[in-house]
């Protein structure tokens, strides 16, 4: 709601923003950015510690360099580049590492998907840089999050009728798949 009072506010409305090129730019980011992203995240955090989850985010930086490098060709100071990919990927073999040892495998899962997270994370921010090409902040972050909202609301939709048809009695399994189909709703 934020984002759409300063696109109203700088006099152009939010449906003649977006040229249908950067719309197709923006699908990606609201597909891994705001969906895939938080997906990932919020899966993680439920096998792992939230203590694991804030050293797991950390890495980021790490994988932001890692994937700007290879997807925008950007390049850092030799010295800086490996003391920090050096350091930072030690820790997380130390973290995860630690987990298998001891045993607890589902905070291992939980640590693995947070860095996958983070890895996500980093493709984001290289296409949003690469989107800012095209169209400024405030419409890239604004069209990215609209997107993912709107995938978010189309997952919580079948994971609802998915649940209902699950908990449901066998008899009413079928009864429902047919009901809602005819109606257009599946």
């Amino acid at each position: 709601m934020v984002l759409l009072a300063f696109m109203l506010a700088t006099g152009r409305p939010p449906h003649r923003r977006l040229t249908r090129a950067q719309i197709k730019i923006l699908i990606p980011i609201g597909v891994v950015g705001v969906f895939g992203y938080e997906t990932m995240e919020l899966l993680g955090l439920t096998l792992t510690t939230a203590a694991q989850g804030t050293i797991i985010d950390g890495f980021q930086p790490v994988t932001v360099g890692l994937f700007a490098s290879l997807i925008l060709r950007e390049t850092l100071s030799r010295r800086w580049q490996y003391a920090g990919f050096l350091f930072g990927t030690a820790g997380i073999f130390l973290i995860v590492g630690t987990q298998f040892a001891i045993g607890a495998k589902l905070y291992a899962i939980g640590d693995i998907v947070l860095i996958l997270a983070t890895c996500v994370w980093a493709i984001y921010s290289a296409l949003g840089k690469r989107a800012m090409r095209e169209m400024d902040a405030l419409d890239m972050t604004a069209g990215g999050i609209f997107i993912g909202t709107a995938i978010f609301g189309v997952a919580v939709v079948c994971r609802d009728v998915c649940r209902e048809v699950r908990c449901a009695a066998p008899e009413r399994q079928v009864d429902y798949l047919g009901l809602h189909s005819r109606r257009g709703n599946c």
